[in-house]
């Protein structure tokens, strides 16, 4: 947007008033081609470490099922005899024997059920950690864009002032405002340079934030658009969907899942376990008389072998019951306080966002009314009808509602992300 040029040739009093006029309605600056939020989100999703580091947890606890549902790994043993066994069919000469260890029926299924809804827990754990990665960027890309715009206001107002000072002067000249005007105005001056510099000091915390989120240099520069629009609130908002949408909720679930499984696992545990086993004894020939040597000489043997473990000692059996009873219990009671919390930052999201809506609409029509009554008041003091600690109130409240129509949008804007948030309506960016 261009800059609108003032006509050189003003009578002396209406100049300044023309001025003030100008800036007043006039926007300062051309617009600046600003990187959209949605880009930073991808890029944090990307390459912010935390979310990394959790993201390989998740891929880690997938690892496990496989594991968990894997049969115990066959036996192999191989034995000879120093000193040989005789018998009918010959001496013996060693032997081999292969074994193969079985759970109890529906064990294995129930260890990798575990396992999956264990993953799935981690799986929800990454997710609930995007979301308040994206929340709190959106809160410092707020944070910043709100920053900028005192720093706005705050320059446009010394522009003001520097105006009131030209004007006081000239009254000064023409006998027609104190000295002490002058210098009132020029403490004004100095008060709100010193305030611009104050507000520039607070940049360099919040770009650092904001890059730490993004695993980038603190110092790299970061876009921030002249304006932002107020917005929307998600289509489906009720409880109800905060409840069903929230990652934590989810990760609760997940883990009440797996606690159940471990519920069945603990019990399968103490049912005896089943081996299968084959051996092979290798057996020598007994030298002599045909006549006298049994048909089965040297004939090796082969046998078969079914075993069973014995669930005798039932103590460490029953803990394992009462501590999957008690993880159960612990992870009921995690949700029933989530849920509350969760309750409660609605309630107060909701009312937030009502009282921030007041403040927007309030602000808007004081700004109004402000521009037009600081005007009419510099016009009256041109004309001696208006002292000057009438115009510097006036443009003292015009200040005040202008930064606190900025803090009420702002407030608004990082309501709805917490609404966002707590639904995760945003996580696929």
């Amino acid at each position: 947007m261009k800059r609108i040029k003032i006509i050189k040739q003003i009578p002396r009093k209406t100049g300044p008033i023309l001025g003030l006029l100008l800036l007043l309605l006039l926007g300062m600056g051309s617009f600046a081609s600003a990187q959209s939020l949605d880009d930073y989100l991808r890029e944090a999703a990307e390459n912010n470490p935390n979310l990394e580091a959790l993201f390989n947890d998740y891929q880690a606890a997938l690892e496990l099922v496989p594991q968990v549902g894997a049969l115990p790994d066959p036996s192999l043993s191989i034995g000879y005899y120093i000193q040989p066994i005789q018998t009918r069919n010959g001496p013996t000469q060693g032997g081999i024997t292969i074994g193969q260890q079985f759970p109890w029926f529906g064990t294995l299924k129930a260890r990798k059920d575990v396992a999956s809804q264990s993953a799935a827990a981690k799986f929800w754990e990454f997710n609930s950690a995007k979301n308040d990665l994206f929340f709190n960027i959106r809160q410092n890309w707020y944070q910043l864009f709100e920053l900028e715009e005192r720093i706005r206001i705050t320059k446009e107002n010394i522009d003001l002032l520097n105006y009131l000072e030209t004007l006081a002067t000239q009254k000064y000249e023409t006998g027609k405002a104190s000295m002490a005007d002058v210098i009132t105005v020029q403490l004004k001056i100095r008060e709100a340079e010193n305030q611009l510099a104050l507000l520039q000091l607070n940049k360099k915390p919040l770009v650092h934030s904001f890059n730490n989120f993004l695993n980038r240099d603190p110092e790299e520069n970061i876009q921030i658009p002249e304006s932002i629009p107020l917005e929307e609130l998600p289509n489906e908002n009720n409880l109800e969907i905060v409840f069903q949408q929230n990652p934590q909720m989810k990760t609760l679930n997940a883990m009440k899942k797996a606690a159940k499984e471990q519920q069945r696992v603990a019990k399968l545990q103490g049912r005896p376990n089943i081996s299968l086993s084959v051996q092979y004894v290798s057996i020598g020939r007994i030298s002599g008389d045909d006549q006298m040597v049994p048909v089965t000489n040297g004939k090796n043997v082969i046998m078969p072998m079914v075993g069973v473990s014995i669930p005798l000692y039932r103590k460490k059996y029953n803990a394992l019951k009462k501590e999957a009873n008690f993880n159960l219990k612990s992870i009921e009671a995690k949700e029933i306080a989530l849920k509350n919390d969760l309750s409660l930052a609605y309630t107060q999201i909701m009312e937030g966002l009502k009282a921030s809506q007041l403040s927007i609409a309030l602000y808007k029509e004081q700004i109004a009314q402000g521009k037009q009554a600081l005007t009419l008041t510099i016009k009256d003091f041109s004309t001696g009808k208006k002292s000057y600690e009438e115009v510097l109130r006036i443009q003292g409240e015009l200040l005040v509602y202008e930064l606190s129509s900025v803090e009420a949008k702002v407030s608004f804007n990082t309501t709805v992300a917490q609404l966002n948030q707590l639904a995760a309506t945003e996580l696929e960016i």
